[in-house]
């Protein structure tokens, strides 16, 4: 570490520090993408490239909403304790998590961002120091749907959707479907729950009427 010490009329004086810097260096990996029900490994490594030992290490993962534990407890945050790291040494930690919400934008798939605190105390200081780092993986539906729909309609015109639907995951699951839909629209969805095992796909058929003023339309 080099600190500088002005002494007037423009002359510096500069010290260089005996040692490495005692930081370490903290990778996360994840998937780029994953889908809803997959257990995926979220995996921290932690390295000492310093020329002291490092103690007390703690790592500390964060789970964003629509991301769970593996083991199905609650807890968004757990900790590791890695005690102390050589000169050059490489601690790695495993944390098994679960893709458990999905939200598609209309620019794309949402990412969630992992977040990682690790806390330490290198040699000679009283003071814990923390590093963070982190990744973002994509957490995509289970359930893939294909909606189509008349380009526009006017009011009191009854149309029909049609949704096309398929598993595109490697486990069975149960699924129901709702129509969501703005004020003014009417329709029921035909058929309640469906099981559907991987792979397995169907077509639902939404019945719907719409009731706006008399000059207006949905486009």
């Amino acid at each position: 570490m080099a600190l500088g010490v002005a002494l007037g009329a423009g002359v510096v004086v500069w010290y260089q520090s005996s040692g490495a810097s005692s930081g370490l260096e903290v990778r996360v990996s994840a998937p780029e993408e994953v889908r809803v029900g997959e257990t995926f490994e979220t995996v921290v490594e932690v390295q000492n490239p310093s020329e002291q030992t490092v103690r007390d290490i703690k790592v500390s993962l964060s789970l964003p909403i629509g991301v769970v534990y593996a083991d199905g407890r609650s807890d968004v945050r757990r900790t590791a304790t890695a005690g102390e790291l050589a000169p050059g040494e490489v601690y790695r930690k495993v944390f098994k998590v679960l893709g458990a919400e999905a939200r598609v934008a209309l620019d794309g798939e949402e990412r969630k961002t992992l977040g990682v605190d690790v806390s330490y105390l290198p040699d000679g200081l009283g003071k814990s120091l923390v590093e963070s780092a982190a990744s973002e993986v994509a957490i995509l539906p289970a359930i893939e749907v294909v909606l189509a729909a008349p380009s526009e309609v006017t009011s009191g015109e009854n149309f029909e959707w049609t949704a096309r639907y398929k598993n595109v995951t490697a486990r069975p699951w149960k699924v129901v479907f709702e129509l969501v839909a703005p004020s003014g629209f009417t329709g029921k969805v035909e058929g309640g729950e469906i099981s559907l095992e991987p792979g397995g796909e169907g077509e639902l058929r939404f019945k719907s009427g719409i009731a706006l003023a008399a000059s207006e339309k949905i486009v």
